[in-house]
């Protein structure tokens, strides 16, 4: 429960990666790890062939 350097980095190359310097690193990869599986269900479910968005 120290410091840690979160990268994200993007799908478009043309964006730099964004790095920081955080204290308490596991709570915020915990969240960081939920929202990017939150984009990741999304977007499967956007782009997933017969399958109706609500």
């Amino acid at each position: 429960m120290g410091f840690g350097r979160i990268v994200i980095t993007f799908k478009d190359k043309k964006r730099e990666p964004i790095a920081v310097l955080v204290w308490r690193i596991q709570r915020k990869a915990k969240l960081l790890e939920r929202v990017r599986a939150k984009f990741a269900i999304d977007h499967l479910q956007q782009t997933t062939p017969g399958m109706v968005n609500k």
